[in-house]
């Protein structure tokens, strides 16, 4: 079978191979129960990583992140993945303070209304990851171009190709906030901290990310600033170019009380001069087949993470006890 980086330049070189791919697996996930869910992750995960996916015992953390994709149902990762309703989790854990400034919520392309928005402003689509327009000179903005792009956002089901069934049961949505980026056109680091069973083990910082490509440099460190060798060597980024963020204790405090609920969630922060903004949660990093870290430390990492019991049911209709959890 084709390996991963074969698959990725055929589908970059021919969008027609590409729309064929993702049709393919949007469909066999959504004939589950017809075709269970378990075949179609492992199918993908054979693909993309070139391995088989073992869910009955599964060992490194991409292995763990599917069989949470197949056998959990927690209805709280439905709306704390949602960039809009996620703010509300975010104010229920009395962390107002790191939340960006919100410039408004649009159901369609059409409702928002650009000369009402500052010069520099963020959109981004509630229901998916990386479906942001970043604008800092709205001069320079191609507003008719942004619309027909988000118009295709919120027609687009993320995740089912994925087998990432949560973000199907988001609404989708548009939501406007503060720009943050640096005085000198760059955007500000990303912290991205990894919790397991609600304790935050580690912190991948991504530097430089690309306005276009969304390419970054990466480096990942515990929390006494100390450098991992977790990284693989395609993605490595020499440490020593990064220093500790000022509020990084209080970083650890936000991820460790945001984590507290999940058995495994990744927890985005910023630090947007000298405050701790608050970027998204992140259940399903990668969709599961996250390529960055060695295999050594993936299987490190998968021993961190304690894996809850099986969900009795399928759906992600909210219960009593997780209305009760949010509030």
């Amino acid at each position: 079978m084709l390996r991963y980086d074969k698959i990725k330049k055929l589908l970059k070189k021919n969008k027609i191979v590409l729309k064929m791919y993702l049709n393919f697996f949007s469909l066999l996930f959504s004939l589950d129960p017809i075709i269970p869910m378990e075949i179609p992750v492992k199918l993908l995960y054979r693909v993309i990583l070139g391995r088989k996916l073992d869910l009955k015992n599964p060992v490194d953390l991409n292995e763990k992140i599917q069989w949470l994709k197949v056998y959990y149902r927690d209805p709280r990762y439905v709306s704390c993945a949602d960039k809009y309703l996620v703010r509300e989790y975010v104010k229920k854990q009395n962390y107002e303070d790191i939340l960006n400034e919100l410039y408004g919520v649009y159901n369609q392309a059409d409702e928002i209304k650009f000369n009402q928005l500052p010069n520099e402003f963020v959109l981004k689509a509630t229901h998916s990851c990386g479906k942001n327009i970043i604008c800092n000179d709205k001069s320079n903005l191609d507003i008719e171009e942004a619309k027909i792009k988000i118009k295709r956002w919120l027609n687009e089901k993320h995740g089912l190709a994925t087998g990432e069934t949560h973000y199907l049961h988001i609404k989708p949505r548009i939501i406007a906030e503060k720009y943050i980026g640096n005085d000198d056109g760059t955007l500000p680091l990303d912290y991205k901290i990894f919790c397991f069973n609600g304790t935050p083990h580690c912190i991948v910082v991504y530097s430089d990310r690309d306005k276009i490509t969304m390419e970054t440099k990466r480096s990942c460190f515990n929390f006494n600033w100390e450098p991992l060798d977790v990284i693989a060597k395609e993605y490595y980024t020499d440490p020593s170019g990064f220093k500790r963020p000022e509020t990084l204790d209080y970083m650890y405090e936000v991820a460790k009380n945001l984590s507290r609920p999940f058995p495994f969630v990744r927890v985005d922060l910023y630090e947007y001069k000298g405050k701790v903004i608050f970027g998204e949660l992140t259940f399903t990093p990668a969709g599961g087949f996250i390529k960055m870290f060695t295999q050594e430390a993936n299987i490190k990492l998968g021993k961190l993470l304690k894996l809850p019991e099986k969900s009795k049911s399928r759906s992600y209709k909210m219960s009593l006890h997780h209305k009760m959890d949010l509030t």
